[in-house]
């Protein structure tokens, strides 16, 4: 007794207080309106009406013994409670739940409703009566939208359609867009609907009436047809002499071949596709820097994109018309599905206007066009479903026995000579059944067996592919050959700007001495001269140094204008590191050798004026003062020795 009436408290408690109702939250914006808040349960109403309403409203009988008042007092709402409760707060009030009773509302109170209202209540017998005359009503009947059948609705709608579209028959008939097989013509044709794009939309497999967004990609109805559309659905590259491939490999395919990885360096202004060569120019800047990475979009030249923005960037690419349909017997591609239908009629069925028998009608009997020739007929017996193999002439089809040889009626009395089944795969490989997990062999006919014997309510049916398969040795030596052509193409295009400075630098004189080459590790590798020790021969290179070059090296006697030049060449032709002692103890540093040539005013004294954005060293030609400005950089110690001059020489 105990433990019921504790539950009884909780149960109440619960009820009342603990998991009631959330509070209600109006569904529009409040701001600018008056609002009507209940004290007692901290809902808020738009209208007082509603206010008054939910205060007075009846949901259950609360009956309470208020300590208080000394008197048993019964309420229709928890904040009619609640309020007569507040109403005490000056006496530090409480609730006890031993006080508290609720019951739902009484009959009488729905009676009085109904009444109030008008409504007429029916009783039992008037009840009992409708129901025998809906069930007495003749069941109602629905036209099929491909055929005009009329069929009768014995269980739904839905299923009964979806069973008129799938019933077994002995045809297969295959979809020409996405191989679907289906065994009905209805059921191909409501098929060919959600690839068109024209209504009424309706699933053949289980007859529910679909929308227009649940017939495109990627196809959100959960049918084995949708999964084959899902599959078989392609996507044709933006760009030109592309291949097609799955839309869900959209996203990895342009960043593998479309999208060009970019390396600037965050300090200027120099950006290059190759690591390396970045890494190497951010060893120039006397601070140190990482490289930012990009990636630029072959559909939007001269846009560079970072990492984290690609997606939302390939997005802005994706079209409804870059989806194709290729025909999967020749490999064409096709921009709209009347088209492939009507390549596939014209091509691979018979002449003249698509019709779904035509685009996939079975393969019938051959013509007799040699005498003698011996013709193989399949059957099925439709108790076992088990196939059975005929070998006669064409005159002979039709006369062939329909009983089964299997003996699987007492009514099989033939004695036609019937040849065995004919086994491809041997007997001992078993394979695992997905139903019932038992190990059953690999043989088509065994298969249809056990599930004729086990599993009645699947149908095991004999398809004929009447569409050849792609030849994918093909389609992937044809795309290694796009492959190789792109790749030509672009070292091509790497190539030009080099022979063409090349072929813009050879009729110009060389100032280059010609090299000797010699195994005497004190020959003079610039005129072949021999010293007899290592100070004579660096006394005769220094008959070689430039006097407009600032730095030379005393192994080789090659000399150099900037510093980071030099020191690249000693460190990788040399193996010297310490460029700041080489040149102490050498002696090979030239301080006044740019004050003598380049920024004298020999240079205004130049036959040939100077053009407008002409480099004064170079005598390169730009399009713009920006561009002449980058350029001076590259000729190093010049380009701060012309600006530390101008400096002097300003007023």
């Amino acid at each position: 007794m105990a433990s019921d009436t504790i539950n009884d408290r909780l149960s109440i408690k619960n009820l009342l207080f603990t998991k009631a109702l959330p509070n209600y939250v109006i569904p529009v914006p409040t701001t600018g309106y008056k609002t009507h808040p209940c004290i007692d349960c901290g809902d808020r109403f738009l209208f007082k009406s509603s206010y008054e309403y939910h205060i007075n409203r009846q949901s259950v009988v609360i009956t309470y013994m208020c300590r208080y008042c000394n008197q048993q007092k019964t309420f229709n709402n928890r904040c009619k409670l609640l309020s007569h409760i507040r109403s005490h707060a000056f006496k530090t009030a409480t609730i006890n739940v031993s006080d508290l009773k609720v019951d739902p509302l009484p009959a009488s109170y729905f009676d009085n409703l109904a009444a109030k209202h008008g409504i007429r209540l029916e009783t039992n017998n008037q009840k009992a009566t409708l129901l025998q005359q809906i069930k007495a009503k003749t069941p109602s009947k629905f036209s099929c939208l491909e055929c005009n059948l009329e069929i009768t609705v014995k269980t739904q709608v839905n299923k009964d359609r979806a069973k008129h579209f799938m019933q077994y028959t002995n045809k297969v008939h295959a979809c020409p867009v996405c191989l679907f097989a289906l065994p009905t013509t209805c059921g191909l044709k409501a098929h060919l609907r959600l690839h068109s794009g024209n209504g009424p939309f309706i699933c053949p497999e289980c007859g529910v009436p679909l929308t227009k967004k649940m017939i495109q990609y990627p196809y959100t109805h959960d049918c084995e047809g949708f999964r084959m559309m899902r599959a078989t659905a392609r996507y044709k590259c933006p760009l030109p002499q592309c291949y097609l491939f799955h839309p869900n490999e959209y996203k990895s395919h342009m960043r593998n071949n479309h999208m060009k990885r970019v390396f600037k360096c965050p300090l200027c202004v120099v950006a290059c596709f190759n690591e390396a060569t970045i890494v190497k120019h951010l060893q120039s800047h006397a601070t140190e820097a990482k490289a930012l990475i990009f990636f630029q979009c072959e559909m939007c030249p001269g846009r560079l994109v970072l990492n984290n923005q690609m997606d939302n960037h390939l997005r802005g690419h994706i079209t409804n018309s870059a989806f194709v349909y290729p025909c999967w017997a020749c490999g064409q591609v096709f921009r709209e599905v009347r088209s492939l239908l009507q390549h596939y009629s014209n091509n691979h069925g018979q002449t003249g206007k698509f019709t779904p028998q035509s685009a996939t009608a079975p393969v019938s009997a051959p013509k007799p066009d040699k005498p003698g020739l011996v013709y193989r007929v399949v059957k099925r017996c439709d108790k076992c479903t088990r196939s059975f193999t005929y070998k006669c002439k064409y005159e002979q089809i039709s006369i062939l026995p329909n009983e089964c040889p299997f003996k699987c009626s007492a009514s099989a009395s033939s004695k036609q000579v019937i040849t065995e089944p004919e086994f491809t795969i041997p007997a001992e490989t078993t394979i695992k059944c997905y139903l019932c997990k038992k190990d059953i062999p690999e043989n088509w006919d065994d298969i249809k067996t056990h599930f004729a014997a086990d599993h009645k309510e699947h149908r095991c049916l004999d398809a004929t592919l009447v569409i050849p398969k792609m030849n994918v040795k093909k389609f992937k030596r044809k795309q290694r050959r796009e492959a190789r052509k792109r790749f030509r193409e672009t070292l091509k295009k790497l190539r030009e700007p080099r022979n063409s400075k090349n072929q813009k630098n050879a009729g110009q004189p060389s100032s280059i001495q010609a090299s000797f080459s010699s195994s005497n590790p004190l020959a003079c590798k610039k005129c072949g001269h021999e010293a007899q020790d290592k100070l004579q021969l660096e006394e005769h290179l220094k008959t070689h140094r430039d006097s407009n070059m600032a730095y030379q090296c005393m192994e080789c006697g090659q000399c150099f204008v900037v510093k980071p030049s030099f020191t690249t060449h000693l460190l990788v032709e040399h193996g010297i590191s310490d460029v700041n002692e080489y040149i102490l103890s050498k002696q090979c540093y030239n301080a006044d050798a740019l004050l003598k040539n380049n920024f004298t005013t020999d240079i205004v004294k130049v036959e040939e004026p100077l053009r407008e954005n002409q480099c004064q060293i170079c005598r390169d030609q730009f399009d713009d003062p920006e561009d002449l400005e980058k350029h001076f950089r590259v000729h190093g110690m010049a380009f701060l020795m012309k600006n530390s001059s101008a400096k002097n020489n300003s007023p």
